[in-house]
């Protein structure tokens, strides 16, 4: 899936892990613009505004993660 990473972030869960998140732009399948939030691999920390093509899995939940190959 072709995405912008709009921004990017870094947090801690509370167990104390770290992970990434990244507010991103993609393309739907008809061709409309959507939004979503996902985690994403630490590596894309600093693509802010970057055409990105990742696979993406999106949950039963509405969560989005954005997996690193």
């Amino acid at each position: 899936m072709q995405f912008v990473i709009l921004s990017t972030l870094s947090k801690v869960s509370k167990s104390g892990k770290p992970y990434s998140q990244a507010a991103c732009k993609g393309t739907s399948k008809s061709g409309s613009p959507f939004f979503f939030l996902a985690t994403i691999p630490d590596d894309l920390l600093d693509h802010d505004g970057e055409v990105l093509d990742r696979n993406v899995v999106f949950n039963d939940h509405g969560n989005a993660f954005v997996l690193p190959y």
